[in-house]
């Protein structure tokens, strides 16, 4: 997981995400959010209907190259090999 920071407006949408070493350097006067985003996943928006907010996950799309590996596995597997 990778702890990021995270800038957004009142309506949940997100300005700017930053991560990085040394830590990115807390917003005064703005809503923001740490946090920890899953492997595999991207936050889309802060849902800013619950207190405290909190980041809203989707799964990552996946890429033409995964597809590929997941098809060549199926077919190792059918085949036996």
């Amino acid at each position: 997981m990778i702890n990021t920071l995270i800038i957004y407006d009142n309506t949940g949408y997100i300005i700017s995400q930053q991560q990085g070493q040394p830590a990115p350097k807390e917003p005064q006067g703005v809503p923001f959010i740490w946090v920890e985003i899953p492997e595999g996943k991207r936050v889309t928006k802060i849902d800013v209907t619950k207190t405290p907010h909190q980041a809203v996950f989707e799964d990552l799309p996946i890429t033409v190259e995964d597809r590929i590996s997941a098809l060549e596995v199926a077919m190792a597997n059918t085949l036996g090999m």
